[in-house]
C-alpha cells in the first residue's frame, strides 16, 4: 500500500512538472516573440516613418526582465547553469553528489532570500505606475520572486532525483 501511494505521488509530481515546464516554455516564447515583434515594429517606425513608439523601449525592458527569470528557471530544470564541472568531475561519484547537493542547498538559501525580499519589493511598488505603459511596477518586479520560486522548485526536484536515482545529476 505504501508503494502504491509513493507511485501515485511520483506520477502526480511528474505531471505537475510536465505542466509547469510547458507553461514556462510557452510564456518565455511568448515574451520572446512579443519582444522581437515590438523591436521590429520600433525599427520600422523609427527609420521608415521617422517616428518612434513611446512605449516600445519600456515594454521591451519589462519583457526581457520576465524572460530572464523564466529562462533561468528553465535552465535550472535542464541543469544548464555555469559550473566548475571540470573540478567536480575529478572527484568520485559520492563526493560529486555531496558537492552538487551542497551547492543546490546554498542556491536554495540565496533564492529564498530573493523570493522573500522580491515579494516585498514587488508589493511595495504595486501602486507605482510605469511611465509609458502605465502598468504597476510591482507586476514587473514580481518576476524576481516568481522566477526565484520556480528555480527553488527545480532545485528541490533535482536534489530529490539525485538521491532517488542514486545518480550525480
Amino acid at each position: 500500500m505504501g508503494s502504491n501511494n509513493s507511485s501515485r505521488f511520483n506520477q502526480e509530481t511528474f505531471m505537475f512538472f510536465k505542466i509547469l515546464d510547458k507553461l514556462i516554455y510557452h510564456i518565455t516564447a511568448f515574451c520572446f516573440l512579443s519582444a522581437s515583434s515590438i523591436a521590429f515594429i520600433q525599427v520600422i517606425s523609427r527609420y521608415v516613418f521617422n517616428s518612434s513608439l513611446s512605449w516600445a523601449e519600456e515594454a521591451l525592458r519589462y519583457l526581457f526582465i520576465w524572460m530572464f527569470f523564466l529562462a533561468s528557471a528553465a535552465a535550472f530544470k535542464e541543469k544548464l547553469h555555469v559550473g566548475l564541472d571540470i573540478i567536480v568531475d575529478s572527484f568520485n561519484q559520492k563526493l560529486q553528489t555531496v558537492i552538487h547537493t551542497v551547492i543546490d542547498i546554498l542556491l536554495i538559501i540565496f533564492l529564498s532570500y530573493l523570493v522573500f525580499y522580491g515579494y516585498l519589493f514587488a508589493y511595495e511598488n504595486m501602486a507605482q505606475l510605469s511611465t509609458a505603459l502605465e502598468i504597476p511596477i510591482g507586476l514587473v518586479n514580481s518576476a524576481i520572486p516568481t522566477g526565484s520560486a520556480l528555480m527553488i522548485l527545480y532545485l528541490v526536484r533535482n536534489i530529490y532525483l539525485r538521491f532517488k536515482d542514486g545518480e550525480n545529476q
